[in-house]
């Protein structure tokens, strides 16, 4: 009888953590995403000035870093591929990794998709293929 009820709490528990369970794009999305491009330097490394970096910084709320730190790769690139997402997914990606955020720094979401999505979407692909 024990081991009925441990079983069946068990159920229970991992069934509201299911339904628990949030993701960054449940209330980030291309229609309110708020971003920003910094510009961080010049700065000196090894001996050698480096060039001024651009980085994306986006407004998140309390608890985000955690949801887009447990991102797995496939959930980017499915975020990329998604037009409710795909702007507020590069975004993230680009403050994330630190990827260079000049050509984002007046960048309208249309515009991006039609010059650049495509090129982001193979950069992500490859850099999750390369980084796991």
């Amino acid at each position: 009888m024990l081991r009925l009820s441990l079983f069946f709490l068990s159920i229970i528990y991992s069934l509201e953590a299911k339904c628990q369970h949030l993701e960054i794009f449940d209330h980030i999305n291309n229609n309110n995403i708020s971003y920003g491009v910094w510009i961080v330097g010049p700065q000196y490394k090894n001996g050698k000035m480096m060039g001024a970096l651009y980085q994306v910084r986006v407004d998140k709320q309390t608890g985000d870093s955690g949801l887009i730190a447990n991102m797995k790769s496939n959930e980017w690139i499915s975020a990329l591929k998604k037009p409710e997402t795909d702007w507020a997914a590069d975004l993230l990606l680009y403050e994330l990794y630190r990827k260079r955020g000049f050509i984002l720094s007046d960048m309208k979401p249309d515009i991006w998709r039609e010059k650049f999505k495509n090129e982001d979407l193979e950069f992500w692909t490859n850099f999750f293929k390369n980084n796991k």
